[in-house]
């Protein structure tokens, strides 16, 4: 996926193994040709791929990026309690240079680490053209921790984004947090304003704008304790397989771990594509919907 107002895609190569998406970036006028890699198991298909690499790279004109998952590591220090192939690896390596790629720096040793916690090695990067480093010599590739997948995701970046402020806005998942629906009631059954109907409504809508706001900050900033926590935990337990293996307590720790982690991560996912909102009805008042916004409407009074 991608920005249309950043890119345009021109072509698409798919296979069993790689998907090239080409493009130009909107107003440089500048082709990019974007390599997503799976590379398989077998060694011998390995080598036919990255023939395959080679051969497109001279297909194709304009900027190269290769991604993903080689499935091979450049030397032995890419590689802790597993086989390390010399000549999988030199050949691994012959592409590299013969391709005239290079690989960003991305300060994780390892991207890869098994189910028990005792393999590690380092399966995924970044390879960049000499066009796309002339163009962009600040970019920078990051390896994020490994909470969900066995898996780092890694991340490259050409520039910095701000994405400004926040729009308030009411999610599903808020009625997840213990009391919320009872705080919301709470606060529709408390309010009496005596005014005009028109200055009641906007004064209820910031009343309860501002309280739910102050109210579902302090209950995420909890679950965010605690989220930070876990990840504290696991990269510490992740960190010590690096120096003897885990004892069954501390792998079953780490699961656990993973799992809170998993969880708290998806209920941020639905925060971010949940557009369904909750009607409201209750005894003299009720809450509409108005686009993304909530509009709680409570009981007005009018003059007397």
């Amino acid at each position: 996926m991608w920005d249309p107002t950043v890119f345009r895609q021109s072509g698409v190569i798919k296979n069993r193994n790689y998907l090239v998406v080409s493009g130009i970036i909107i107003g440089s006028r500048e082709c990019v040709n974007v390599v997503n890699t799976y590379a398989p198991n077998d060694p011998i298909s390995r080598r036919h791929l990255w023939m395959e690499f080679c051969y497109l790279k001279g297909s194709l004109h304009g900027s190269w990026v290769f991604l993903g998952d080689f499935n091979e590591v450049r030397c032995s220090e890419e590689r802790l309690n597993s086989e390390f192939n010399s000549v999988n690896s030199g050949l691994f390596n012959d592409l590299i240079r013969g391709a005239g790629l290079h690989e960003h720096n991305m300060g994780h040793t390892f991207t890869y680490m098994s189910d028990n916690g005792k393999k590690l090695s380092k399966l995924d990067r970044f390879l960049v053209c000499d066009g796309f480093l002339r163009r962009w010599p600040s970019a920078t590739v990051v390896a994020l921790s490994r909470y969900i997948s066995d898996y780092c995701p890694i991340m490259l970046s050409v520039v910095a984004h701000d994405f400004g402020h926040i729009p308030f806005r009411l999610y599903n998942t808020w009625l997840d947090l213990l009391g919320f629906e009872e705080y919301v009631n709470g606060l529709c059954g408390s309010f009496v304003f005596h005014g005009a109907p028109d200055l009641a409504l906007v004064t209820k809508l910031k009343f309860l704008k501002n309280r739910i706001k102050v109210w579902v900050a302090n209950e995420k900033g909890k679950l965010d304790d605690a989220y930070e926590k876990k990840k504290v935990e696991v990269d510490h337990l992740e960190a010590t397989t690096k120096i003897w293996s885990l004892l069954p307590t501390k792998l079953q720790q780490r699961l656990a771990g993973k799992a809170f982690i998993l969880d708290y991560d998806r209920s941020k996912q639905l925060d971010v594509l949940d557009y369904s909102m909750t009607l409201y009805v209750g005894p003299g008042y009720m809450s509409i919907i108005w686009g993304d916004t909530l509009l709680p409407i409570c009981r007005i009074m009018a003059r007397s």
